[in-house]
């Protein structure tokens, strides 16, 4: 049976370079100077006003208005981001779901994931800055090897105690990709 429909379910990648998506079926976007690679079954919503954007990539709640909307919640992130960036934290607070935001205000553009980072973000800020759902994406994108820190962890016989086996802090597998920890 061929489970390839299935390979980075609900997926993204975002990169400052047009690159291919991991999945040829994805729907491909551009945003300022982004360009956006997603899984067409996520909810994806963009708003811009003036010289600042906001793109919502996932499924999402505002608590205070009791709405999934999120057409609206994207225009009202932006709303917020106009008067400022601690208004707008202040009404991320409010949102609960597993999404992304990217945002633009500034001149500067910031990427953060739900509160908990149930949606993963991982991250190179090579050339391009790129991030993805999984950092395997950015592995085969960025055509990196095994990174030094990870191999030198790996080699030391503690590793392998239970309750170690697991990446460190930022850390992954591949060499300059990095998650993005949650809040």
């Amino acid at each position: 049976m061929d489970y390839s429909h299935l390979l980075y379910k609900r997926g993204y990648l975002v990169s400052q370079a047009e690159v291919e998506p991991p999945v040829p079926t994805w729907t491909k976007k551009a945003i300022g100077d982004y360009f956006i690679s997603f899984d067409p079954e996520n909810p994806f919503a963009f708003s811009h006003k003036g010289n600042s954007w906001m793109a919502i990539l996932g499924k999402m709640i505002d608590t205070l208005h009791w709405s999934m909307d999120i057409n609206s919640i994207s225009r009202k992130c932006l709303d917020e981001l106009s008067l400022s960036e601690e208004s707008l934290l202040d009404y991320i607070d409010h949102l609960s779901g597993r999404f992304i935001l990217i945002y633009h205000h500034n001149g500067l553009t910031k990427f953060m994931t739900d509160a908990f980072g149930t949606r993963s973000a991982f991250y190179s800020l090579g050339n391009p800055v790129m991030v993805a759902s999984h950092c395997k994406i950015l592995g085969d994108c960025l055509k990196v090897g095994e990174s030094k820190q990870m191999d030198t962890i790996k080699r030391d016989r503690r590793w392998y105690i239970p309750l170690a086996h697991a990446y460190p802090g930022i850390l992954t597998p591949y060499e300059g990709v990095y998650i993005l920890t949650p809040n």
